[in-house]
């Protein structure tokens, strides 16, 4: 029995490590794409305002992201380029990714890194471009809470200190996103079906509670904020005539739709899921599975009216959680675990493969991007608001709101002598004087950005100017 186990280990363990060299080619990925990823809505969004407050900038108590928002930060305080501050923030979430990784491979955790890798590819295309979601640290926090747990079972040696290094983590995960609640619930309930809580023993009882306390608390948190409040908001305004029309709804049509054409890899973990839930027979837990993914789905279409792929893709991709736990923990009951190693490989080149479409999306945004700023110099225009913009350039800047510190930060990450902001469709912005920035909720005086990454023209007034005429 106990070469047997040794062998399915081996084999849970070979899967780790081709998962975790898969997490440093995304890491590597992250160091070349990251005028792609820096410079697309949140993430140069994010650079400014760390930047003008000299400090990081949590939003919404989402406090995990602590651990990403602390390199464009320390690149700040050193003085770096704004071009390194972007190539640090990049690589910021990939590392810790990463490190999560290592942490969990060095406590023998095999199977929350191959969860964590999964979540990272399974529905992420566009996504992979959007790197603030702070969902994906929120997940990455969860793997480490639940990995240290079962470490610390393992080597029965869990006591007050360790309870508390476990809690504080799980309290991390749940307050850096309120999706981690969904997670959290699976998980907690796959692991009582699974036998690894048991509703009687008092310890695991408290375990439970706690997690329960902890997503309450978050709920209560999220309720009162500007954003997540906003969503919840936007979920219980629904009549009862709108779920039955769920079917229909933008989003729900779109994950099946997408799932045939973009997620192969989740197609394929849900085909392993299937199998290897019936070979083990566990089919209270597929049961479970298919009800909790089916009102997850639910739940998101009615959340989110409208299908915008990078946003979406990444409200789904905690669905890949709930199909390979599953996978890692109950192909432990199987001789199949020998075939996970070639398995997480074929998901990993799949991926690759399929990222071609994603990264021409987003490489073409940024030469649009850069299109205009030159088209601004070639006019002498530091401040342009343009107008009559086609369809065709809306739709591939996917959202225009952040494109005034967009412009700003790509023109200053390159030591263009002159730096140039513009926007969209917005005329009635048009300031009266040249000394204000006109940034993406705000308008702020030139003189209050920082003169070093920012010293914005004040002598010439924005220039409305229609799309044509500027590239006249």
């Amino acid at each position: 029995m106990d070469t047997l186990n040794n062998y399915y280990s081996q084999d849970l363990k070979n899967a780790s490590i081709i998962s975790i060299l898969f997490l440093s080619v995304l890491l590597l990925a992250s160091f070349f794409l990251y005028p792609l990823r820096m410079s697309f809505i949140d993430a140069p969004f994010m650079i400014f305002q760390i930047i003008q407050k000299e400090t990081p900038d949590i939003m919404v108590e989402r406090y995990g992201s602590i651990v990403t928002q602390i390199f464009p930060y320390i690149g700040y305080k050193l003085g770096l380029s704004l071009a390194s501050i972007m190539l640090l923030y990049s690589m910021s979430f990939n590392l810790f990714y990463l490190i999560s990784a290592l942490l969990l491979f060095k406590i023998k955790e095999y199977a929350w890194i191959i969860v964590l890798t999964m979540y990272q590819i399974a529905f992420a295309t566009d996504s992979y471009f959007w790197t603030n979601n702070e969902i994906h640290q929120g997940i990455a926090w969860l793997t480490l809470t639940f990995g240290f747990w079962s470490y610390f079972e393992r080597l029965k040696s869990l006591n007050g200190f360790r309870i508390f290094i476990i809690v504080f983590m799980g309290a991390v995960s749940v307050f850096t996103h309120p999706l981690i609640i969904p997670v959290l619930i699976f998980i907690v309930i796959f692991l009582v079906l699974n036998g690894k809580l048991n509703l009687k023993i008092y310890k695991d009882q408290l375990i439970i509670l706690t997690c329960i306390l902890l997503c309450v608390i978050k709920l209560i948190f999220s309720s009162y904020n500007w954003y997540d409040g906003g969503k919840f908001n936007q979920l219980t305004s629904h009549s009862i005539s709108d779920w039955l029309t769920i079917f229909e709804k933008p989003v729900f049509k779109a994950f099946f739709n997408e799932l045939i054409v973009n997620h192969w890899v989740a197609i394929i973990l849900t085909l392993i899921n299937i199998l290897v839930l019936l070979k083990t027979r566990q089919f209270l837990i597929l049961i479970f599975e298919l009800l909790f993914i089916l009102s997850y789905l639910m739940v998101t279409a009615m959340m989110f009216p409208e299908f915008v792929r990078f946003y979406i893709e990444s409200q789904w991709m905690p669905i890949a959680v709930f199909l390979t736990l599953p996978i890692v923990f109950n192909l432990k009951k199987s001789s199949a675990l020998k075939l996970l190693p070639f398995a997480v490989l074929f998901v990993c080149i799949i991926w690759v493969a399929n990222m071609i479409r994603p990264y021409n999306l987003f490489a073409e945004r940024y030469a649009l991007h850069n299109t205009i700023l030159n088209k601004m110099e070639s006019k002498n225009l530091s401040k342009a608001i343009i107008t009559d913009v086609d369809e065709a350039v809306k739709k591939k800047m996917i959202m225009p709101w952040g494109l005034p510190v967009e412009s700003l930060i790509l023109s200053s990450s390159i030591n263009s002598p002159k730096l140039r902001t513009f926007l969209f469709d917005q005329p009635e912005r048009l300031p009266s004087d040249a000394s204000m920035f006109l940034s993406c909720f705000e308008n702020i005086p030139c003189s209050k950005l920082n003169q070093t990454y920012f010293k914005l023209d004040t002598i010439n007034k924005y220039k409305v100017i229609k799309m044509n005429e500027l590239f006249d």
